[in-house]
């Protein structure tokens, strides 16, 4: 058994253990996730009183085992710092929730500077240590495309987009680890079949395997009906781990492929934003869309296997696409 398949067992052992620590230390303080109102009613109800910011342990998790099992190149330096830096807007963010006992954080200016600061760092970096500098793998050929000076706002909207897709995707118990435990195996396999690209292919493949890891762990507590949440510290978090495996190994443009249902979960948002805005009559029952199932009458483990399968299927394709 390699360092790689150790470092996802630890991962999942250390989350499993650290994240009655977290529960305890909640309960205590009566600190717990506030449920926005205008979501589904059987969540306020059900989901009230629900210790969040378990992403924290899953960040520490991850974070310690990384550092154990790799050699802490630059690249995987680069990568703990996307890891963490968007999850630092995602504690303060939770930490405002819990603190205020309402579903409101920072507001949408403050969160987006954050984003963006993160997105521009990782961006720069990634154009430095990536083999391909500012040259992004095009999927279904054989081919790299020179994106010039254009790189760098191209990447910073990507990464945005895809932190923010995580984000919405963490909704129903147990979706959001799931979905992103797919994501991370997807982009494992197209790692693995060109890691000769990377003088850094083994540490990022450590990171990758620690992040799906903390995701499976954390399902022994998030599944449904969910003892925990991970709160935007969490999902912010493995948004900016997921980026910086794409950005630091030039297959951006992947994400979309990958990470289909961070795409769905975001153009939802987008759609019912504008048709509403337009109309004044909602185009879905509600959004992100996996509130839509919901309220057509799927039960949230249904919905969590459906974006699952869905996440297996476009991973494959994505992987298909590299090789």
């Amino acid at each position: 058994m390699n360092n790689q398949i150790f470092a996802f067992i630890w991962s999942i052992v250390l989350v499993i253990l650290l994240e009655p620590l977290v529960l305890m230390w909640f309960k205590r303080r009566n600190l717990s996730q506030a449920i926005r109102e205008e979501g589904p009613k059987s969540h306020v109800e059900a989901k009230k009183g629900t210790a969040t910011m378990g992403g924290l342990v899953m960040i520490i998790a991850s974070t310690i085992i990384t550092l154990i099992f790799s050699s802490r190149s630059l690249a995987i330096i680069i990568a703990l710092v996307s890891l963490w830096g968007f999850g630092l807007i995602g504690f303060f963010d939770d930490f405002l929730k819990v603190v205020n006992k309402r579903n409101l954080g920072f507001n949408e200016k403050q969160k987006m500077a954050g984003q963006i600061l993160f997105a521009v760092i990782l961006a720069i970096f990634g154009a430095k240590i990536s083999p391909f500098g500012t040259t992004l793998f095009i999927p279904f050929t054989d081919t790299y495309l020179n994106l010039g000076w254009f790189y760098y706002p191209f990447v910073v909207f990507a990464v945005v987009a895809v932190v923010n897709g995580v984000n919405l995707t963490d909704g129903l118990d147990g979706l959001n680890a799931s979905v992103t435990t797919v994501v991370s195996i997807g982009f494992l396999t197209v790692i693995a079949f060109n890691g000769e690209k990377f003088d850094f292919t083994y540490d990022i493949n450590v990171m990758i395997y620690t992040i799906a890891g903390a995701c499976v762990g954390f399902l022994y507590y998030n599944h449904h009906p969910a003892k925990m949440f991970m709160g935007d510290i969490g999902s912010l978090a493995l948004g900016g781990a997921i980026s910086a495996f794409a950005v630091l190994t030039g297959y951006v443009l992947l994400l979309p492929i990958i990470g289909i249902i961070y795409v769905i979960e975001v153009v939802s948002d987008i759609i019912q934003v504008c048709h509403y805005k337009r109309t004044k009559k909602r185009f879905f029952r509600m959004a992100p869309i996996h509130h839509h199932f919901e309220l057509g009458g799927w039960s949230e483990n249904k919905v969590v296997f459906v974006f699952s399968f869905v996440s297996l299927l476009a991973a494959a394709i994505g992987v298909f696409s590299a090789i």
